[in-house]
């Protein structure tokens, strides 16, 4: 899930540095491209490395956060283009969603493999017994 939606972050950081409007609108046309690779992935993920009775919760909170987070969005690019910085706006968009999915993949690396050796050691304690 990170290595589809990295590329995404990388572009979007990075709109703001050509001088070039031919430059600027093919990262923008990538970010497009690679944006929603995501979104799916990330659900069942989610979905799959969290406890089931806590599930809708953790995941009811995940979207509340994501929602007020990106009502914050528009007031902090507002802020930055009326001081004349609009292009900051992306380069902070950009690092925050690269951050959000290294965080993703430090937190769940290796939860899937550690779910499949504790299945393992499960069934072979049965068998043995």
């Amino acid at each position: 899930m990170v290595f589809t939606h990295l590329p995404s972050a990388i572009c979007l950081a990075l709109v703001s540095i050509p001088n070039s409007l031919p430059a600027a609108l093919t990262l923008l046309i990538l970010r497009a491209c690679t944006q929603s690779m995501d979104v799916a992935p990330r659900t069942a993920f989610l979905a799959a490395a969290l406890p089931s009775d806590k599930r809708t919760a953790i995941m009811g909170a995940v979207n509340v956060v994501k929602t007020t987070a990106q009502s914050l969005g528009p007031l902090l690019t507002g802020i930055l283009a009326r001081k004349g910085m609009f292009g900051l706006a992306f380069v902070i968009a950009g690092i925050l969603k690269i951050v959000y999915d290294l965080g993703m993949l430090v937190s769940f690396a290796g939860k899937e493999a550690a779910k499949r050796r504790e299945a393992a050691q499960a069934n072979s304690q049965e068998e043995s017994a």
